[in-house]
């Protein structure tokens, strides 16, 4: 099950194929999706690209600032190699932070003012531009205006990565682009493209090229994965529920170099813990952990790794002759997992030996097992069992149109909102051509789903911020503006009630809708003497920590001071659960509705008020659905609402649920009862 890749001379040097296709087909094209497989020189076309069409400013966006600092010693190697003349500048809080401590923001304005460079950064910080929600300045325009026309060449590395409710960035990029003639192109790097993109481009008349791994006879081939011995075992699909087989694969394979992921770094905790006591040596790469200590873990022969590691960490052990990593070791639930964590054993693009068998070990869940294991029996070869995963166990629950019918929906709203205070009031009709434009990317059609339906929630949350920053002449001010915001103020809460449903709103929009990561987390210092996490000290997610280890409450002297901004508790970890703690968690809430945003939650756990849950949403499940939701990777809980148990999901899961589950999702009710 290895493959080769064609090969080409030009200016003197040897090149994969795509890495001078891609500088070709950009020439007469917007777009270029470069498909090829991972571990094949993706990066390396980008650059060639810049360099042959002589490309000024370029943005490249990854996923990670682990992949953002790999990009950033390779681009300056090429840079220099090449002579190119460009500045490089990483554009992460913390670079931003060296260079203006005082303002990240006007650090930011003086890169993208920059004539010849290439800015490489992460999704978050431009979706906080788009929203104009970053910096001291915030609203002010100038800094969207600059990020829109500053490059002239936009890069998504590892673009798979992005679920559907994470693409707006994206879009919003490409829209604005098209709508104002801003003439830039477009490289899209993954080895599993996304299927909604194709749609978007063709309603945006982009002239599109797709890049990918063909046979051509005519052309020379160099070796570049080695042929992989692939096991599937069956079972749940999680790696702690078979130890004693890992165990024995790490013995069968102790001459080799072996890489272990897993979804959990709770599973993967548990897997350490008996691997160590049997004796066995490995390093982690973990979320918790620094980068230093996780640059350390790489150099170990054997590596147990959470999904941290699937993007912007190349293990390619220079000093040996055949592929970095003999043997994988990997849970996956997905096709996307699968193909890029199998494509990260036997690369031997460049090495000597190209015909060492590589092994990987797939544990899958019981739900795609037979269909794994059938496409695995008809494959010939890696390439063709990659192409027959991705089609044929394609997820049909995620569906960009569903995904912002619901409470995501507001991401487009507040971005009008925003963008409109940019044009003078007479660039209406513009305006609207350029908002429907947007829409229609994400298949909502303005006779089913108006822009402004969600207008009042909006209003909402500017009153909330107001009154709650004791700004009460704005707060009148949106009252003045919105009567219906008003009337409905009005016949939902009672005077002493307003505050606290304000609070919990702000809270529920700010976590949950305006952040990229979407995340609703209280975070804790964590203690883990034993490592069980890779590292000894942490910060990390409450949730986390108490369900998944038995604890030791920590006095708060323990936490540095820097840190006592960000946290308040710390906690020693003791050892692994053998199965989550359950968190009782009890509702009170007037609402009636499938999804709600309740005024007051609480949880239960060890006997002690265990989290802060105020802004949480909600969505009560019928026994139909609890069925969808195991489709749907959702996780179902058991909560207390108003004293009856019900099964719910909750967070981020909730907002996908109603999306997903609900027949009129935009008629959901944001305001918190």
């Amino acid at each position: 099950m290895g493959y080769s890749v064609p090969v080409l001379e030009e200016d003197g040097r040897t090149w994969v194929d795509h890495q001078v296709r891609t500088y070709r087909e950009l020439e007469n094209s917007d777009v270029v999706i470069n498909v090829y497989p991972t571990g094949t020189g993706k990066t390396l076309a980008v650059l060639n690209a810049i360099r042959k069409l002589n490309i000024d400013r370029v943005l490249i966006i990854a996923p990670v600032n682990e992949l953002i600092n790999q990009y950033e010693a390779t681009v300056e190697r090429f840079v220099q190699e090449h002579r190119l003349g460009h500045r490089v500048f990483l554009v992460t809080s913390q670079s931003l932070e060296e260079m203006d401590s005082s303002s990240h923001s006007r650090a930011l304005r003086s890169i993208l003012s920059a004539e010849r460079a290439i800015a490489i950064t992460n999704p978050d910080i431009v979706f906080y531009v788009l929203l104009q929600r970053y910096g001291a300045r915030a609203r002010s325009g100038d800094l969207l205006v600059k990020l829109f026309k500053f490059p002239q060449l936009v890069v998504f590395d590892e673009f798979h990565v992005y679920d559907p409710g994470r693409l707006f960035f994206a879009f919003a990029l490409i829209a604005t682009s098209r709508y104002f003639n801003l003439r830039q192109k477009y490289i899209f790097m993954t080895a599993t493209p996304s299927r909604y993109v194709d749609n978007a481009f063709t309603k945006l008349g982009l002239r599109v090229s797709r890049i990918g791994l063909e046979e051509n006879s005519s052309q020379d081939f160099k070796p570049a994965a080695s042929p992989v011995y692939v096991e599937l075992v069956r079972g749940s699909g999680k790696l702690d529920e078979h130890m004693d087989l890992i165990l024995q694969i790490v013995k069968e394979h102790a001459d080799k170099d072996i890489l272990i992921v897993s979804d959990s770094l709770s599973r993967l905790a548990k897997l350490a813990h008996y691997l160590r006591s049997n004796g066995i040596e490995f390093g982690m790469v973990t979320g918790p952990m620094s980068r230093g200590e996780r640059i350390t873990a790489l150099r170990k022969r054997l590596i147990l790794a959470t999904t941290t590691i699937d993007v912007g960490y190349e293990i390619s052990r220079p000093e040996k002759d055949r592929q970095g990593l003999d043997v994988v070791i990997f849970e996956a639930s997905t096709a996307e997992d699968i193909v890029q964590r199998l494509g990260r054993v036997g690369r031997v693009l460049g090495k000597n030996r190209t015909d060492v068998p590589a092994y990987a070990y797939m544990f899958v869940p019981a739900r795609i097992f037979s269909a794994v294991q059938k496409i695995l029996e008809e494959s010939n070869d890696r390439l063709g069992f990659a192409r027959s995963v991705q089609s044929k166990l394609s997820l049909s629950v995620e569906n960009l149109k569903r995904e912002y019918l619901g409470p995501q929906g507001l991401v487009l709203a507040f971005y009008e909102d925003f963008f409109t205070l940019l044009f003078p009031k007479d660039y209406k009709d513009l305006l609207r051509e350029y908002f429907q434009l947007l829409e229609s990317l994400f298949g909502l059609e303005r006779n089913f789903l108006s822009r402004h339906s969600r207008r009042i929630e909006l209003d909402f949350y500017y009153f909330a911020k107001s009154l709650l920053d004791e700004e009460c002449e704005s707060a009148e001010h949106v009252l003045e503006r919105s009567p219906q915001l008003r009337e409905k103020i009005r016949t939902t809460y009672q005077d002493d009630e307003l505050c606290g449903a304000c609070a919990v709103y702000r809270k529920f929009v700010e976590k949950l809708i305006l952040s990229f990561r979407s995340e609703f987390t209280q975070k804790v210092y964590v203690v883990d003497p034993k490592k069980f996490c890779g590292t000894e000290r942490f910060v990390y997610d409450k949730f986390f920590v108490l369900t998944r280890y038995r604890v030791r409450k920590l006095g708060k002297s323990v936490i540095p001071v820097d840190m006592r901004g960000i946290v308040n508790e710390a906690y020693e970890l003791l050892e692994p659960l053998e199965k989550p703690e359950k968190v009782h968690l009890s509702i009170v809430t007037r609402s009636e509705k499938k999804f709600f945003i309740p005024t007051k939650v609480e949880s239960q756990m060890f006997d002690m008020k265990a989290l802060e849950l105020d802004g949480l949403p909600v969505y009560r499940l019928s026994p139909e659905e609890e069925s969808e939701c195991f489709f749907m990777d959702l996780a179902v809980r058991e909560a207390e609402i108003n004293g009856w148990k019900e099964k719910v999901v909750i967070g981020t899961d909730a907002i996908k649920a109603v999306s997903y589950l609900s027949e009129k999702p935009w008629e959901c009710d944001l305001f918190p009862q």
